[in-house]
């Protein structure tokens, strides 16, 4: 698929963790802009 405005950059990076501590992980990711989207199969 062709990029049909190159100058916008888009970034759909998908993140999965499996870790006891999703709070100290949140923090982290959020430094770098990361949000969080919960899919709990609904």
């Amino acid at each position: 698929m062709l990029n049909k405005n190159p100058g916008k950059v888009e970034n759909n990076l998908i993140i999965e963790l499996h870790i006891p501590d999703f709070y100290l992980a949140r923090n982290f990711y959020g430094i770098f802009g990361f949000t969080e989207l919960v899919d709990w199969g609904q």
